[in-house]
């Protein structure tokens, strides 16, 4: 029994023994793989700057030579392109004068002209807008009156009736008096709902009916204006 124990324990060592220096043999073996992709990476990266900074030095050589070339080049074609050059500007600038000075009789008239269309055009708009917003405000202060009477004759009626079915509640059985309350309330909440829904369509309707005076008014007034512009244009036109 002894010898089967110390032959296990031998064993078990032996094998802890030989993992461990299998892992540890793997674990130093994958580190000097890594330590040689480094190493491959940073020279594979040292080889491409310096092939880099040896392109680029070339090309800023080439460059310096090149553009010594064109300078020496330009130099020489500089001088007699000045001579034409200074010839076809004063001709240039004595036409350019002349047409600058035509252009800015004609522009100060148009501009004259436009400015007082244009003013016309914002009185025209002012007085339009007043009028329509006078018109609507009126219509909206009528309507909200004419609504709020109705709520206060509705709710006046109501009143009314809520009295007299309290009355007739004292004078009949409890029976009678819930079978009349049921009435009423039913009454009563199909009237206001009839009441709401027409003040929202009207509502609906006022709404409706000042956007499109406001777009037919807008259509109109822009078709005037275009038609101006255009007729002023023309005459302008036909005066120059």
């Amino acid at each position: 029994a002894a010898l089967n124990i110390q032959r296990s324990f031998r064993g078990h060592t032996g094998r802890s023994y030989a993992s461990e220096t299998r892992a540890c043999l793997e674990s130093k073996r994958r580190r000097q793989q890594a330590a040689i992709d480094i190493q491959r990476a940073w020279r594979g990266y040292k080889q491409k700057q310096v092939y880099q900074f040896t392109v680029d030095q070339a090309v800023q050589i080439q460059s310096v030579a090149r553009g010594m070339i064109v300078r020496d080049q330009l130099g020489r074609d500089h001088a007699a392109a000045t001579d034409i050059q200074s010839a076809w500007r004063g001709k240039s600038a004595v036409n350019a004068y002349k047409k600058y000075y035509a252009a800015r009789t004609i522009q100060a008239a148009w501009r004259g002209k436009f400015a007082h269309i244009e003013y016309m055009v914002y009185l025209a708009e002012i007085l339009a807008a007043t009028l329509i917003q006078s018109a609507w405000r009126g219509f909206v202060a009528h309507t909200d009156y004419i609504l709020t009477m109705s709520d206060i004759v509705v709710a006046q009626k109501m009143a009314r009736r809520l009295l007299a079915c309290k009355k007739i509640t004292s004078m009949r059985n409890k029976r009678a008096a819930l079978n009349i309350q049921r009435s009423f309330r039913g009454h009563t909440g199909r009237s206001y709902a009839r009441d709401v829904r027409a003040y929202l369509e009207n509502k609906r309707r006022r709404q409706q009916a000042a956007i499109d005076i406001q777009r037919t008014w807008r259509g109109y007034n822009q078709k005037q204006v275009y038609q101006f512009t255009v007729d002023q244009v023309v005459q302008i036109q036909s005066v120059a």
